[in-house]
């Protein structure tokens, strides 16, 4: 392993209504991956899809190439299991947000 990869994520509770923001280290998230987590948080935590954003970093250091491409060398080769086990990290991460709501508030000002 050459450096960790961070998944985080913020929930919030507003008028009834529970959404999350999950972003992670890595180039993008792949459709594929995004719905399995989706899934994964529709039985964790009853979240609908319309309730869950995900964003990567965009780093050209981490997960990526996760698409096949006319040419072996333009990208990487992802294991088996891998885009299975980074749905994990998503919902693990979602969850975790869900569970930790807490009363906030929320402001701004300008100068």
């Amino acid at each position: 392993m050459h450096q960790d990869l961070w998944v985080k994520a913020a929930a919030f509770a507003v008028a009834g209504k529970t959404g999350v923001v999950v972003t992670a280290d890595a180039l993008i998230i792949p459709r594929e991956v995004g719905d399995l987590a989706r899934r994964q948080l529709a039985e964790a935590r009853g979240l609908s899809r319309e309730a869950v954003y995900f964003s990567a970093t965009h780093t050209h250091a981490s997960l990526g190439g996760w698409e096949k491409a006319s040419s072996p060398k333009r990208l990487r080769r992802i294991r088996a299991g891998v885009r299975q086990w980074f749905a994990r990290q998503l919902t693990t991460a979602a969850v975790a947000a869900v569970d930790d709501l807490a009363p906030a508030s929320l402001d701004h000002g300008r100068f």
